[in-house]
């Protein structure tokens, strides 16, 4: 059987990007709460981070990063409360989840980090880009 091609990755925020969201992480750097470990790699001072963008514009497929409370249905029913996520979308109109939560999390904000398990999430899945 051939490969699935990644055609699309998307990242989601463990985040709803409410109003009330924005307060609570702005609240939480005051207050030294832990911020979602995706938009430690994505954002810095609430804009994007400039190694991501290059990181994006590097990129060989499409990168859209969404808030949980943006997902389509079929991506929720993937995703659910396991946030942030990094779901591949490839051909053969599959939806495979790449990294966990947990996965993110373990690179502490390092794009190199999470280049890293992105590349060997999407071997282990036998997918390629």
């Amino acid at each position: 059987m051939a490969r699935s091609h990644v055609l699309e990755l998307i990242c989601v925020y463990d985040s709803d990007r409410t109003w009330w969201t924005r307060y609570c992480a702005l609240r939480g750097r005051v207050v030294f709460s832990k911020p979602c470990s995706l938009s430690e790699l994505t954002t810095l001072n609430d804009h994007p981070h400039p190694s991501w963008q290059q990181y994006l514009a590097a990129s060989p497929v499409p990168i859209t990063c969404l808030a949980k409370n943006a997902v389509s249905n079929d991506l929720h029913y993937l995703v659910r409360d396991n946030t942030p996520s990094v779901i591949a979308r490839c051909s053969h109109h599959q939806l495979i989840r790449l990294l966990s939560s947990d996965q993110i999390e373990a690179c502490y904000g390092d794009l190199r980090q999470f280049d890293q398990q992105l590349h060997a999430a999407i071997e282990r899945k036998f997918l390629s880009i």
